[in-house]
């Protein structure tokens, strides 16, 4: 059987570093709840879940790895 659910990324730090200056990347991260952008494997260890056999029995859920950004998907 095939589960399937979408997962919602934050900004990672790599995403915004590469492209802004240091100080926007720093603006951005303040107005998250967590205070910081994600790194890229916080988001990927929710994928590898999603994908390990203790997932098995999740389907159709939306997955927010955000940091908090966005409390509710509705």
């Amino acid at each position: 059987m095939l589960t399937a659910g979408p997962v919602f990324d934050a900004i990672a730090e790599e995403k915004v570093c590469v492209k802004l200056a240091h100080w926007i990347s720093w603006y951005v991260a303040a107005g998250r709840p967590l205070g910081r952008l994600a790194q890229p494997e916080e988001i990927a260890a929710v994928v590898v879940f999603l994908c390990s056999p203790l997932a098995s029995y999740v389907t159709g859920a939306a997955w927010s790895a955000d940091g908090g950004t966005v409390p509710i998907i509705i």
